[in-house]
């Protein structure tokens, strides 16, 4: 009977028979990977049930009163400026309590459970381009740069919307952009951000798990599958190998002592509508067990996003992982309709390992020979532009 599983989406059987091999499983007598902590402590260490008793910090309600001053500012900004790349707290301006508000969003971020929905926005009132005003400009007193969500390092704002709708039968879509559910992986940024221009009929909740919390598990448990996610693995990324060739990374890496980042994704080694390349090296034995471990393990203790239409959530990215519920849209083409940026705040970010240096400084630094920024806002979804994701679930 197969104990690892060669697909994107594990069945129920498939975690029956994983956590099956798991239990009553003495730790294995493996050292951790060279120089790895054996324990990392932190409030991002969170189990599901430490985190459901802290519902309180999840979410920043906005009153009626804070979004005036939201509306004011967008206000002030259109009388100013065209362009969007021109967001920043000082374009967007908001009262200093408010602003404050948003700020603490970050150290809730970096520093508590990892991640917050900000709540109160209608964004049925707005346009397509002040939707991405309100939420860039909102994004700036949490985590002031942005980065860029396209492999050709320009666009800053990705829409998430199911853009097999109309064709189910499409085998060229990655599963980010269906309504399948995905599984747990990460955006490989820093903090990222999901406003909910609307919600599925049914289903599509975002689901959050804590890495930190994932690694200690392992640590304790299952250090071999620690020391596999650390070697260099093969990743395909379904694209024009001339533009976009494999990658050879590892899953995790030791940013410091006492920290370290897990940047993965089941889909690059299992492929999913869209085949991995049988000439890349085939999933070891240990690589198949491991991205379980992973998967079965984050989702035992994830919680899901109590999300509604015109809320924003930020997530650190470099300490969670996330996964979504398939969704139905009740017969309406791309109902469902994220639209999501990564961010940074230089004020409390965190080192990265070397493997992700050259990746952080594309994302978030200039994208011009002469050191300049170029940004570009797609503020309406356009056919095709999910091709140029990075990150597809």
């Amino acid at each position: 009977m197969a104990t690892t599983c060669l697909s994107y989406h594990p069945t129920e059987l498939d975690a029956v028979r994983f956590w099956a091999k798991q239990h009553g499983k003495k730790a294995t007598e493996t050292d951790l990977p060279t120089g790895y902590p054996r324990e990392l402590h932190s409030p991002l260490a969170w189990t599901r049930a430490e985190v459901e008793k802290k519902k309180s910090e999840w979410v920043l309600e906005l009153s009626k009163e804070d979004v005036k001053e939201i509306d004011a500012a967008l206000a002030m900004f259109e009388a100013h400026s065209d362009e969007l790349s021109d967001i920043s707290i000082d374009t967007f301006s908001l009262p200093s309590s408010l602003s404050q508000r948003l700020k603490q969003v970050s150290t809730q971020c970096y520093t508590g459970i990892g991640f917050k929905i900000v709540r109160g926005i209608d964004p049925s009132k707005y346009t397509p381009k002040q939707n991405a005003a309100v939420y860039a400009g909102l994004a700036a007193h949490v985590a002031p740069q942005r980065g860029f969500v396209d492999r050709s390092y320009e666009g800053v704002l990705a829409h998430i919307v199911n853009v097999a709708g109309e064709n189910p039968e499409a085998e060229s879509k990655a599963p980010g952009f269906t309504n399948t559910h995905l599984s747990f992986h990460s955006d490989n940024c820093e903090i990222m951000g999901l406003y909910c221009l609307d919600t599925a009929s049914e289903g599509g909740r975002t689901l959050v798990s804590s890495s930190w919390q994932l690694y200690n598990q392992l640590a304790a448990k299952r250090p071999d599958v620690l020391k596999t996610l650390a070697e260099t693995w093969v990743l395909d990324t379904f694209k024009d190998y001339q533009k976009s060739p494999p990658l050879s990374v590892p899953f995790l890496d030791r940013v410091s002592g006492e920290s370290v980042l897990l940047r993965f994704s089941r889909y690059p080694i299992t492929g999913w509508q869209r085949k991995r390349n049988p000439a890349l090296p085939a999933p070891t034995q240990a690589q198949l067990e491991a991205i379980d471990a992973v998967q079965f393990t984050a989702a035992a203790n994830s919680v899901p996003l109590p999300m509604g239409k015109g809320d924003i959530v930020f997530v650190n990215d470099m300490a969670m992982l996330h996964a979504r519920e398939a969704f139905s849209e009740g017969g309406e083409y791309m109902k469902r309709h994220l639209l999501k940026m990564f961010f940074r705040d230089p004020e409390q970010n965190w080192q990265v390992p070397v493997s992700a240096v050259a990746g952080w400084k594309k994302m978030y630094g200039p994208n011009r020979a002469d050191g300049s920024r170029h940004e570009t806002w797609c503020t309406r979804y356009e056919a095709g532009m999910e091709e140029e994701a990075p990150t597809n679930g």
